[in-house]
């Protein structure tokens, strides 16, 4: 359970920073702009692929956030410390 704890907090350090958050947006955008130019179908897959790679990467931290958020709410329900 501690590493729930752990996990959660971290996830949302990154989702909260400026630096990650703008990596995250360039990523999007240069993978973005490629597959608009991509000429090819493989090439368009390949770099839709990367888009999604980038959200599900997202996905998983916000995931790791909400694992916190449950966890914390059923320790206050129980009389346990948040964490």
């Amino acid at each position: 359970m501690d590493d729930v704890f752990a996990d959660g907090r971290e996830a949302e350090r990154l989702l909260a920073d400026p630096t990650f958050q703008k990596a995250f947006a360039r990523l999007e955008q240069k993978y973005t702009d490629a597959w608009k130019l991509a000429k090819s179908k493989d090439d368009r897959e390949h770099l839709h692929a990367c888009v999604r790679a980038v959200g599900d990467v997202r996905g998983e931290l916000e995931a790791m956030k909400g694992n916190k958020a449950i966890a914390d709410a059923e320790n206050k329900r129980f009389g346990k410390p948040k964490r």
